[in-house]
């Protein structure tokens, strides 16, 4: 079983694609002319919707692949331990996670070096409101949304809390990885020059 947490409009068939998100729970039955009016992409109907924060819904030791790609860094620090918990308690022995966030150390370089200007190093962060300078329908949708940054990692916390989980992983490039249909599931420009972490 390949898990795929947070995955957004990005389902490849094959795997247990999950979203919480409400675009995706708007876009079941009769909801759904709204949803697509409000958010403006169509959702996949093969998503699991399931709240991340929450127990993962599967029995321990089943799943062989975890994959997540900017989602951790949209729950908070202490939810994100959960999150982690919960990865390693679904992994069977063995299995692989592969972690993907913005890379904050890559962003506050940038910052310093002056290619990013302090008026948008918020926007950058993924810190600002959700509903900020949005029209009325998207600001109403946006304020349920949760779709700003809560934690941030660099390469050193990422590892450090994957290692307190009882995982051994290590930096990885866009596309890299032990996962054999790895294309199917990410995309370059979410995972190129991003923060890209897998292990066991």
């Amino acid at each position: 079983m390949k898990i795929h947490l947070g995955c957004g409009t990005v389902a490849p068939i094959g795997w247990v694609n999950v979203d919480s998100a409400i675009g995706a729970r708007l876009s079941r039955g009769v909801l759904k002319p709204f949803a697509r009016r409000a958010f403006s992409i169509e959702w996949p109907s093969n998503i699991v919707i399931h709240d991340l924060s929450k127990r993962f819904p599967w029995p321990e030791d089943t799943a062989d692949v975890i994959y997540s790609s900017h989602t951790l860094e949209h729950l908070s620090r202490e939810t994100g331990e959960h999150f982690m918990a919960e990865c390693r308690r679904v992994l069977k022995p063995g299995g692989i996670l592969r972690i993907v966030v913005p890379d904050l150390k890559k962003i506050l370089d940038g910052y310093q070096s002056g290619s990013i200007d302090a008026r948008d190093l918020i926007t950058e962060l993924g810190a600002q409101p959700p509903w900020a300078g949005r029209k009325k329908l998207h600001q109403i949708v946006a304020v349920f949304s949760g779709s700003h940054h809560l934690c941030m990692y660099d390469e050193k916390a990422l590892l450090a809390l994957t290692t307190e989980h009882g995982f051994s992983c290590r930096r990885m490039q866009a596309f890299e990885s032990v996962i054999d249909d790895i294309r199917a599931i990410e995309r370059e420009d979410r995972a190129k020059g991003e923060l890209v972490i897998e292990g066991v």
